[in-house]
Parts: C-alpha cells; structure tokens; sequence
C-alpha cells in the first residue's frame, strides 16, 4: 500500500494501491474469481459519455508481473502467448471480481498472427470503472464514509487505473499478446499477456503503434527476479514504447 492522498468530498479523491494480479500471467492462478458483484454495465457507460460527473476517486494499482518483455521480439518468441491479433475494439464492458476490476474488450479480430481464434474475442484487461457500493469495505479504510451520502454511495463511481495507464476506448486498433483463461473464467475469453504491456494501440496521426511506458520508479516491475529480462538496468534502457505501423507488421507477418 503506497500513499493515500485525500481531498474534499467534491474533488476526485486519488488512493494508490499496491495490488497482485489474479492470472495465468503471474504468480496467483486465477484463484479469485468466485463472486461477481452487480455491477451496473450500462450505466458506467453512460457515466463516461456524460463527463462521468459521478466519479468520486481515482485509484492507480500495479503489480507484480511474472513476464515483463523490454520489446516486440521478445514478445514474439515467448511461449507464455498463446495467441498475436491485429483487432478492432467495438465494445467495452466493466465487472468486479472478487476485488478486481477488469474492462472486458469485444475485439473484431482482423487478422491472426499466431494461434487460431474466432473472428469476435473477448479480452480482460486490468483496471476499469467500479461502483462506490461495491468497495464500500475498502473505502472505510482509508476515508470517513459517513461523509458520503447516500447518492454517492449508490451511484458513486471508482475509476481504478493499471499503472495509471488510460482506459481502452471503443474504436481503436491494437495489437495483443494473449493467453487462454482457463475455469472458472470463459475458457473462450482470453487475458493480455504483461498486463496493460501486452497491448500496443495503433496512434494514427503517425501510424505508430503504442504501449504504456515502464514505471522505472516502481520496483515491483523493475526488479521482479522471475522477469525474463536479465537485470534491472537491461529492461529499462531497452523496452520499447513504440514501434512504427510497417515495422510491427512486418514482423508478425515473418514469425519464426
């Protein structure tokens, strides 16, 4: 647990949190998915194209990653990704799960460059929208819920972020590096690879595809010992952030 900064009832109130993943892609196992709260998809997405008046805090978490891979090579030849896909994101939907927020991405596949998929995947990607109810517990922690009203309660809003990374939005390219859920979750569902790195957003003003850069300050990514990067030093000074449209095609389209 990192440092709680808190404000005015009125303002955006920002926790950090210090948080493990539940996933293949780390060192729990998907032991968590047992309870899934009633949360509100439609109206989250209603919050959002209204200037999400309702949202109260900001919660940034990060964790700490079993792969961390410094480029798109490197990506390329583990055999911790099951599946590469080119995709189009068009729809976005946001449960709870046993204390873990995940933005369930509906990608039209536009073309596979490993593994064989369906046309429509659906992806779980870390952080997303939670009500104000559902971690209720939590809050108690860390602020005076008293303070809250009940319209707060009822239809306030966490928006929790992975690595302060901005959420996926509808629209957009990605490539992802992606493995199988395995039960409890749908085993035709998949997760991204690295957490939020796995997933790199085509930036069309100058056709490069993006990720989100390496929290060199944290060191539960900087220095996991199970990373496949050799040292510290080597997986800063060499990840890759960005890599150009035609690059990043061409090597997809050449794996070995």
């Amino acid at each position: 647990m990192k440092k709680i900064v808190s404000a005015l009832l009125s303002m955006f109130i920002l926790i950090t949190f210090t948080a493990c993943l539940s996933s293949q892609d780390n060192k729990t196992k998907n032991s968590f998915i047992k309870n899934e709260s009633n949360l509100d998809v439609v109206s989250i997405q209603q919050i959002k194209l209204e200037n999400k008046p309702n949202i109260l805090f900001t919660v940034t978490a990060d964790a700490s990653l079993k792969h961390i891979y410094s480029t798109v090579d490197e990506f390329n030849k583990s055999d911790a990704v099951d599946t590469i896909v080119k995709g189009t994101i068009t729809n976005i939907e946001y449960v709870y799960v046993s204390g873990l927020a995940y933005s369930i991405l509906t990608i039209n596949v536009l073309q596979s460059y490993k593994g064989n998929c369906a046309k429509t995947i659906k992806v779980y990607e870390d952080g997303g929208y939670v009500k104000v109810k559902d971690k209720l517990d939590e809050l108690k922690k860390h602020i005076d819920v008293e303070k809250l009203t009940q319209e707060q309660i009822d239809n306030g809003v966490i928006d929790i972020k992975f690595f302060n990374a901005p959420h996926a939005k509808k629209g957009q390219q990605v490539i992802l590096y992606l493995t199988k859920n395995i039960a409890p979750l749908p085993t035709d569902s998949y997760r991204i690879v690295s957490s939020l790195y796995g997933k790199f957003t085509l930036d069309k003003s100058d056709e490069m595809y993006k990720r989100i850069a390496l929290d060199t300050k944290d060191d539960t990514i900087t220095n996991n010992k199970e990373s496949e990067n050799s040292s510290k030093i080597d997986l800063v000074t060499n990840f890759e952030k960005e890599i150009s449209e035609s690059d990043m095609e061409y090597k997809l389209t050449n794996l070995k």
